[in-house]
């Protein structure tokens, strides 16, 4: 069975600490809990850093960055083969193309 809202109104005690802030720009986490608490809020040190964290970098969230995962492998053609048989052949061998693929990813 649902629970039934009850008749007093909650407090959202986000917006509490916003409107305090909004008071009080200079003061600490720790003078928030206190004059909140004095205003019968209670509130933790944690959610009170937490807020003021969010509210001077941006909101929590942030947009998505898009599917993540491996980029799109490269086709390789038939012209491709042709040019790196051509580089190989040039080169001395598969092996010499290795080597110099290697010596050119240390460079980067």
């Amino acid at each position: 069975m649902a629970k039934r809202k009850s008749a007093k109104k909650e407090i959202n005690k986000s917006d509490k600490i916003r409107e305090y802030r909004d008071a009080h720009p200079d003061a600490t986490p720790k003078l928030i809990v206190e004059g909140l608490g004095k205003k019968g809020v209670e509130v933790s040190y944690a959610l009170v850093s937490n807020i003021l964290y969010r509210s001077k970098n941006g909101s929590g969230k942030k947009g998505g960055k898009g599917r993540r995962g491996r980029p799109p492998k490269a086709t390789v053609t038939g012209a491709d083969l042709v040019r790196l048989k051509s580089l190989v052949d040039e080169m001395g061998g598969v092996n010499a193309v290795k080597s110099g693929l290697e010596m050119l990813e240390k460079l980067r």
